[in-house]
């Protein structure tokens, strides 16, 4: 259990937790070689804001956190995967995998994914996957691959546009945040049943 402010950077090696990690405080995990990992998947419990960095084209983060989580500007020289185990999940600052194109995918679950005002996603061709049962968009998604917007319950309902009913809401500033240049966007998936 860490009380205060949490920081591990590795000039070789990845970052791997291998227990239960608490962490009260900020956080920071930083691999400086070209494509070493960060995981942490073991039982980590951050509560303050964390804040990612990997280099190289397959330097992948991935991350587990079992409480509410809050995403700070982040670099991913590969792939990231953020999953917040049905707590809420906000992104505070920055994200991108768009240097390797990588893949970027948020995931919380059965609760809210917000990003605030310079949250900005940018994947590049890389994927994007953003999955929750409730979302809040407050800055722009970037990428030129495909992005897939879901809830995580099959049956929550989609409402589109300024006023629509729906649990998982995107209004019309919301889904302008979304900007031109996707190859694909999704809304939903083929196993929902919800209304739209």
């Amino acid at each position: 259990t860490v009380g205060g402010t949490y920081t591990v950077e590795t000039n070789a090696g990845s970052i791997t937790d291998s227990g239960v990690l608490t962490i009260t405080g900020a956080s920071s995990f930083t691999t400086s070689t070209a494509n070493d990992d960060i995981t942490l998947n073991s039982g980590l419990a951050a509560s303050g804001a964390i804040t990612l960095s990997t280099a190289g084209l397959t330097g992948n983060a991935t991350v587990v956190n079992t409480v509410a989580t809050t995403l700070a500007a982040s670099t991913i020289g590969g792939n990231l995967d953020v999953n917040s185990s049905n707590n809420s999940l906000a992104v505070s600052g920055a994200l991108s995998t768009a240097a390797a194109n990588g893949t970027l995918a948020l995931n919380a679950g059965t609760n809210t994914l917000t990003t605030n005002a310079g949250g900005t996603l940018a994947s590049g061709t890389g994927a994007i996957t953003l999955t929750s049962d409730a979302i809040a968009l407050g800055d722009t998604v970037t990428g030129t691959g495909n992005i897939t917007l879901t809830p995580s319950t099959a049956s929550t309902g989609i409402g589109l546009g300024t006023g629509a009913a729906g649990a998982y809401s995107l209004n019309t500033a919301e889904i302008a945040l979304l900007t031109n240049g996707f190859t694909l966007i999704t809304i939903g998936n083929a196993a929902g049943t919800g209304a739209i």
